[in-house]
């Protein structure tokens, strides 16, 4: 069995860290999302609706309304720009 030599740990670990600072530095230029929010009138105590969000991609955000569907509890959706829109 082959022993790893401290040396080669050493520049084994520093290429690691070097990769990880790497990653740490694009993650937040290539992950980009929106939030939404809506509460229902149920929910509030005087019967208001709420709704809000925030973008932090490159695209314009509008409001659209649909018929109320029945949907599984903590199901989700994915929104955002087209495959073919160009990035900013």
């Amino acid at each position: 069995m082959n022993r790893i030599s401290s040396r080669s740990f050493f520049l084994l670990l520093l290429l690691l860290l070097l990769l990880l600072l790497l990653l740490l530095t694009i993650i937040p230029y290539v992950c980009n999302a929106s939030y939404a929010f809506y509460v229902g009138k149920n929910l509030t105590r005087d019967g208001s609706v709420l709704v809000g969000g925030t973008g932090e991609e490159v695209s314009s955000h509008w409001l659209q309304l649909f018929p109320a569907l029945d949907h599984l509890p903590n199901e989700t959706i994915s929104v955002g720009l087209e495959p073919f829109s160009p990035q900013l």
